[in-house]
């Protein structure tokens, strides 16, 4: 998956950065799911691929969280830390 993780810890809000995913078709969805450490979903939310996807941890309890981006048949997870 070709995408940019930018966190922005300080401030608990999260932006993803997709590039070249689309091909050019805006309407392409893909599937934003955190995952805490025991594995229990917190958050999951589409987005359209053309669209910056930020979200908001700070109601989260601090630690570490996974993140699993879904899109079309394509998994990727990222470990972020809030």
């Amino acid at each position: 998956m070709d995408g940019d993780y930018i966190s922005q810890k300080s401030t608990n809000y999260h932006t993803i950065v997709i590039n070249s995913l689309s091909g050019g078709k805006p309407e392409i969805t893909i599937t934003v799911t955190v995952l805490d450490i025991n594995g229990k979903q917190v958050l999951s939310k589409k987005y359209r691929v053309a669209e910056r996807i930020l979200f908001d941890m700070s109601d989260k309890v601090s630690g570490m969280y996974f993140i699993k981006l879904d899109f079309e048949g394509t998994n990727s997870t990222e470990k972020i830390d809030c």
